[in-house]
């Protein structure tokens, strides 16, 4: 019901593949929580460019895509069996991982600058450290634990992303695990789960829960909770999950409990990613791109479905990534590109009330929301 509302409010907006003078295919749009509807804005972001190549590298299935704090960007490409790296600044390509990596689907840069892959066919993670002939040695494994209580040998172990907390301790998500993340010390120790999801406080759970034990309650009634199908990390080391069926996204605190959460979302995100202001980015499979506030208030929803080979709409995007300009990068598996966003003086003036008011400067912040509502 979500989706079709988004879609009629949309075409009742703009007709369909209408593209505007500035070049932008698609209208921008917010979600009120106050009134509890869609409301039209200004472009926040424009597409840029569509690229499949870099150097000798051309994507062939890119899964996953992140920059570190020089705006160096990675890709991870399961097709290709590597992570590119790329200095956009000096049209540099590199690779990391070739021979080790065989289907990267994940990847991460960590707070110590290290590089973490999770890789889907090897069934592990890893991390890489950039050596002094500016190379990358695989300095770490991380893979299903033995004599460990919480797997068995015919438990999946499949990895899919990955990432860090400020204490470098490293999180691999695996597919269709309703436990929550592995946890591992960053030398490669299993240490236990961090950020399962909940079984819905409903009146039949509840019974069920209390005349029934865990093996039964699995088995008979199916009450597991949704696996988490996709994390980021924000600047002060904390967790984000998406999980596939639940609205938005949720933030974790150190004692694995909920922190924050949207406060309305797509059920269906891809990805998601903590950019400079930090405001979540989230990417859903069909294309639509949500910016959220800190606080998980809704700023910008925008982009969709491509069905015509349209620049600034998606087949199936599958990563999304901000630079330190606010630029945004989705990668796409089906077109086998990346997408690049940049943003418009309205949303560099919605950040800079953001990055006023994070700050506590509150009497300077009001000046640009004044002009952000006018």
């Amino acid at each position: 019901m979500k989706k079709l509302l988004i879609v009629l409010f949309m075409l009742m907006a703009l007709p369909l593949f209408t593209i505007k003078a500035n070049g932008v295919p698609y209208i921008t749009f917010t979600y009120s929580s106050t009134n509890g509807r869609f409301v039209y804005t200004q472009d926040a972001y424009i597409p840029l460019s569509r690229t499949e190549t870099f150097g000798s590298y051309t994507l062939d299935n890119p899964q996953d895509i992140t920059f570190d704090d020089n705006d160096i960007m990675y890709i991870a490409d399961r097709d290709l069996g590597v992570v590119i790296v790329y200095d956009e600044e000096n049209q540099v390509t590199q690779v990391i991982g070739e021979g080790i990596l065989e289907g990267p689907t994940g990847v991460h840069v960590g707070f110590d600058g290290n590089v973490y892959v999770a890789d889907f066919i090897t069934k592990k993670a890893y991390q890489f450290s950039k050596n002094n002939q500016d190379q990358y040695d695989l300095v770490a494994t991380y893979e299903k634990p033995s004599n460990s209580p919480f797997f068995t040998d015919d438990d999946p172990f499949d990895p899919t992303k990955v990432t860090t907390d400020n204490a470098n301790n490293v999180y691999v998500l695996l597919a269709g695990n309703v436990n929550g993340l592995a946890q591992y010390k960053n030398d490669g120790t299993f240490f236990g789960y961090f950020g399962g999801n909940s079984i819905p406080a409903s009146w039949q759970n509840t019974v069920t829960f209390l005349f029934f034990d865990e093996a039964t309650r699995r088995n008979l009634f199916q009450i597991i909770p949704d696996p988490v199908y996709n994390l980021a990390t924000d600047q002060d080391g904390l967790i984000l999950t998406t999980t596939k069926g639940l609205d938005g996204y949720l933030k974790l605190n150190i004692a694995n409990f909920v922190l924050n959460q949207s406060v309305w979302g797509f059920d269906n995100n891809e990805d998601i990613y903590v950019g400079p202001y930090e405001t979540i980015f989230a990417v859903t499979s069909e294309g639509y791109i949500v910016e959220y506030g800190p606080d998980g208030s809704v700023l910008f929803i925008f982009s969709g479905t491509d069905t015509s080979g349209i620049q600034g709409l998606f087949q199936n995007p599958t990563g999304i990534a901000v630079n330190s300009k606010s630029q945004i990068y989705v990668v796409d598996d089906q077109t086998s590109s990346l997408q690049i966003f940049v943003p418009t003086s309205f949303a560099n003036l919605v950040h800079n009330a953001i990055e006023l008011y994070q700050d506590g400067r509150y009497v300077e912040a009001l000046e640009p929301w004044q002009k952000v509502t006018i």
